[in-house]
């Protein structure tokens, strides 16, 4: 066990790791971030006729 801690090939994995899985944070983020705005429009185009979606969406944006 001694030996791993000590060894530059250990740090390297963990900071590759550590790299992934921010990477991997921010990816899912931005994911989850769309689904919402994607969610809100539905809800606020959901009752609005044909001409004034294009105006909702604007502003909602």
């Amino acid at each position: 066990m001694d030996q791993l801690i000590g060894n530059p090939a250990c740090y390297l994995v963990l900071a590759l790791v550590g790299g992934l899985l921010r990477q991997w944070i921010a990816h899912r983020t931005a994911v989850r971030r769309e689904e919402e705005v994607t969610r809100r429009l539905e809800v606020a185009v959901r009752d609005t006729k044909s001409a004034e979606r294009a105006a909702v969406v604007r502003a909602a944006r």
